[in-house]
């Protein structure tokens, strides 16, 4: 009896990694800008977070993804970086798209 419960597990969890790729695929190639306060030589008052990143990408690509898909370099200066999302070793992909820090 425990196989066709273990059967509908994995077939769960094969349809929410699908619906998860599919949500992930829509930032692909997608442009994001975020302006902050920035100093005359372009650094910002302090790192970017992944979450204000998150926040962006939901608030501009109406895009609704789990935080831990989401990884984001380094960022204090102004300037283009190219952030992914997804997993590939857990999902087998990974996402690309381009995020715009601007000065204000």
């Amino acid at each position: 009896m425990a196989r066709p419960k273990k059967n509908k597990i994995e077939s769960d969890k094969q349809l929410r990694t699908e619906l998860l790729l599919r949500e992930l695929s829509r930032v692909q190639e997608k442009e994001v800008t975020i302006a902050r306060k920035v100093n005359a030589s372009g650094s910002l008052f302090g790192a970017l977070t992944e979450r204000e990143v998150y926040d962006a990408v939901k608030a501009t690509l109406d895009v609704h993804i789990p935080m831990e898909c989401l990884f984001v370099p380094p960022i204090k200066h102004t300037g283009t970086y190219d952030v992914i999302v997804g997993d590939k070793k857990k999902l087998g992909k990974s996402f690309t798209f381009t995020l715009k820090v601007t000065g204000q």
